[in-house]
C-alpha cells in the first residue's frame, strides 16, 4: 500500500526536486527507506542507489542512477536555529564534525538527479523549522523540500 510519504517523495522525484526526510532518532526512517521506499521506487521503474551513511561516499564517486538516497546525513541550513535552541551546548557542532559535513556537501554537489536525504532532528520545532524553510539545497541550489517522517504502524 502506498502511503503519503511515498507519494510525496515520488512527486518530488518526478519534479526533479530533492527530499529531506526528517524525523527523530530511532523513529524507523532507515527501516522505511530500506523496506518500503526503495522497493516502491523500484516498482515505479526507477534505479535507486542507497548509501547507509554519508561516510560511505568518496569525492570521486559518480552517480548514474535515477535516484540517490543518502541515509544518516546532515544539513546546516538550520545551524543557527539549532544553536539558539541549545544555548548551553557550545559549540553545538564540533569543528571536526563541521569539516566532515563540508566534505559530504562537496560530494552532494555532484548529484544531479533527484535525491532523498535522511536527516535526524529530535525536537518538533527543529522538524517544523526545516519543513517551513527548506526550498533548495545549501550546496547546489537545486530545489528541495523537507517532509516529516511519521511512521504509521
Amino acid at each position: 500500500m502506498i502511503n503519503e510519504i511515498q507519494k510525496t517523495i515520488l512527486a518530488n522525484i518526478q519534479n526533479g526536486s530533492d527530499t529531506y526526510l526528517v524525523g527523530p532518532t530511532d523513529s524507523g526512517k532507515t527501516w522505511f527507506v530500506e523496506h518500503e521506499l526503495i522497493p516502491f521506487l523500484q516498482n515505479e521503474g526507477l534505479a535507486v542507489r542507497y548509501f547507509e551513511n554519508a561516510n560511505k561516499i568518496t569525492p570521486d564517486i559518480k552517480f548514474s542512477e535515477d535516484v540517490v538516497i543518502m541515509d544518516e546525513t546532515e544539513i546546516l541550513v538550520d545551524k543557527s536555529f539549532r544553536e539558539g535552541l541549545h544555548p548551553a551546548e557550545r559549540p553545538f557542532y564540533s569543528p571536526d564534525y563541521l569539516d566532515k559535513v563540508a566534505t559530504w556537501h562537496k560530494v552532494f554537489k555532484n548529484i544531479s538527479q533527484p535525491a532523498v536525504f535522511i536527516i535526524t532532528r529530535n525536537k518538533p520545532e527543529e522538524i517544523d523549522h526545516l519543513i517551513q524553510t527548506i526550498r533548495q539545497n545549501e550546496w547546489n541550489g537545486k530545489p528541495a523540500r523537507a517532509i516529516e517522517f511519521v511512521r504509521n504502524f
